[in-house]
């Protein structure tokens, strides 16, 4: 009887162990994926702001989208008009279809991801981003992943955060040259 006792005990004392391993296994590794995804971030980030140039900064971003994901990138950029532009930035590593520039526009002007891995316009090839930043959406990220591949969660958070990122960067260009070109006109006014 005590040696049944004894090891029902140990037993109990095992699956208990058992179960505590798990859980920190996978506190882990979501510990592992939250800290690759800020230095992603962080990366991206020095990268793109501290490039000389916005083209530049805009080639960084989508390089190092390239190497986190394994997927191609294009970038669609908004308009002085305030539409979005039919051409991939030259940065893209991908032209878009007649399909995949519908979707992106879908995307554009509601503000919302679009194409693949989404409910909306699933049957795209590729994964439509806004550019959302704090003001406007400043053009569109497409991510086209290899046939086979699907993003998983912290991929497509990834992602959205990069997109945020690109935009605010972007609005950050925008604003830099709309105070440039009021000095130049407040200039011109006092001669």
């Amino acid at each position: 009887v005590q040696d049944a006792m004894m090891f029902a005990m140990f037993l109990v004392v095992a699956i208990a162990m058992g179960h505590l391993t798990t859980r920190l296994g996978r506190s882990q590794l979501v510990e592992q994926q939250r800290e690759r995804r800020t230095a992603a971030l962080y990366e991206l980030a020095h990268q793109a702001a501290f490039a000389p140039e916005l083209d530049s900064g805009l080639r960084a971003a989508v390089a190092h989208i390239e190497s986190i994901v394994a997927a191609k990138a294009a970038l669609l950029l908004r308009l002085p008009d305030h539409t979005l532009g039919k051409t991939a930035h030259p940065a893209s590593s991908f032209a878009l279809s007649e399909q995949e520039q519908g979707v992106a526009v879908w995307a554009f002007e509601r503000r919302k991801a679009a194409g693949r891995f989404t409910d909306t316009l699933a049957d795209a090839a590729a994964l439509h981003l806004p550019l959302q930043a704090r003001t406007a959406v400043m053009g569109v990220l497409c991510v086209m992943p290899a046939e086979s591949r699907a993003f998983d969660m912290s991929e497509r958070d990834l992602l959205e955060a990069f997109a945020v990122l690109i935009g605010l960067l972007l609005e950050k260009d925008h604003i830099t040259a709309a105070i440039q070109r009021a000095e130049v006109l407040a200039a011109d006014e006092h001669r």
